[in-house]
């Protein structure tokens, strides 16, 4: 059986010296990785919130068809129990939005990040019973510090979406 090396004055383990060391190279090393990871994570939360409003613009394409009516998704200022799309004129979708048939049957409700702003051309997007849509409509979703991501809805109600270079401020 062999015995635990020691140094010469018989004591094992680290001095405080070494310990101060690894503890300054784990925060240096820290330091360098907080922001990118920071970044990392709005960019993230972006996609995620690009990705929820292309699938509220595909399913309210999809039920218009389905369900041969008008499927509107528009802004909210309260998407946990709106029943009807913000009559406030702006087009700020920050608040969230929602998916609703031309009876008022809420179909989706979105609920973004706390740090998205959403700015559109128009205050809604109606799909009809037919393939396509009146109008052609744009979405930009920021995060600060992230790269805008752009959603554009076709006049034939197709949805597609792209990252800008411009960042976000």
């Amino acid at each position: 059986m062999s015995t635990p090396v020691r140094n010469r004055r018989g004591q094992r383990g680290m001095t405080l010296i070494e310990m101060a060391m690894v503890l300054a190279i784990i925060s240096i090393v820290a330091a360098i990785a907080a922001p990118p990871m920071a970044l990392f994570v709005n960019d993230a939360r972006l996609s995620s919130q690009t990705n929820q409003l292309v699938a509220s613009l595909n399913a309210a394409r999809l039920e218009a068809i389905t369900r041969r009516t008008t499927v509107t998704v528009c802004q909210t200022a309260a998407p946990n129990s709106a029943t009807a799309c913000s009559t406030s004129g702006t087009s700020d979708w920050s608040n969230g939005w929602i998916a609703m048939t031309a009876g008022g049957t809420v179909l989706r409700r979105v609920h973004p990040s706390p740090n998205l702003v959403v700015t559109t051309t128009s205050a809604s997007t109606s799909f009809g019973p037919t393939l396509g849509n009146s109008t052609t409509a744009s979405y930009k979703l920021c995060i600060k510090g992230a790269k805008e991501h752009e959603v554009l809805v076709a006049p034939s109600g197709r949805v597609t979406q792209k990252v800008n270079n411009s960042v976000c401020s």
